[in-house]
């Protein structure tokens, strides 16, 4: 069985290779993936914490798994010829996921289902989502950056992304869209939320929260930057 499983293991790293190295390569080029490199770590630790149920449970593998597998690779092939890495990404967890149910069955990926599910935020967005999340960020962060900087009665008005002071103009930028803190943070408020022993509604809380905690942190940064620009200069 173990041998046979580091084979299907092997078997998958290397037709999936092409879209693994192009992940990593997301994750070394785009600051708001840079996490990425952490998310397989955190869930072997979640994987490792199962490790006790997981060997005193009575694994019975399932024949969905060779359908599972099937669709994965279908995914693969349709992915490799449209050239749309997000499609082999996404075959890729599935895969994970048969090879899961082929040796532990529906009670193994159901014990596992934290370990699994932790594996999407490895997962670079499509650019024309990226992009489109990215700028309406950029609209909410501008918008209630404004509002903290006329809470000190500073004259201020906000055209689009731009912020302008009078004297002087600041444009939020992509990169002060808040996506470099927005995925990292939901992230880590999957995982407090699984660790987390408490009410259904209280994890999701935590999870969720991430979200406005993400946006109200970046917008009293960009707040704070008008501040002290209108009264120590653009040096500031």
């Amino acid at each position: 069985m173990l041998v046979m499983l580091c084979i299907s293991i092997g078997s998958l790293g290397f037709i999936f290779t092409d879209s693994l190295l192009e992940m990593e390569y997301r994750w070394s080029s785009m600051e708001q993936y840079s996490y990425g490199y952490m998310v397989p770590i955190v869930a072997l630790f979640l994987l490792w914490q199962k490790m006790g149920e997981l060997k005193s449970m009575d694994w019975q593998p399932t024949w969905w798994s060779f359908g599972l597998m099937a669709l994965a690779l279908l995914g693969w092939c349709l992915g490799e010829l449209s050239a749309l890495f997000i499609i082999v990404h996404y075959s890729f967890l599935l895969a994970v996921i048969a090879l899961t149910m082929s040796v532990t069955g529906w009670r193994g990926a159901r014990l596992l289902w934290a370990a699994l599910l932790y594996l999407l935020f490895m997962i670079p967005l499509p650019s024309f989502i990226l992009n489109q999340l990215s700028a309406e960020l950029q609209l909410v962060s501008t918008q209630i950056g404004v509002a903290v900087i006329r809470l000190m009665n500073i004259s201020v008005f906000a055209e689009g992304n731009v912020i302008d002071l009078g004297n002087y103009q600041l444009q939020v930028v992509e990169a002060c869209s808040g996506l470099n803190y927005l995925f990292p943070l939901m992230s880590f408020g999957f995982l407090i939320s699984v660790l987390y022993e408490g009410r259904l509604w209280h994890r999701w809380l935590i999870f969720l929260a991430t979200i406005p905690i993400t946006v109200l942190m970046n917008s009293i940064r960009i707040g704070i930057i008008g501040i002290t620009v209108e009264y120590w200069g653009i040096a500031a």
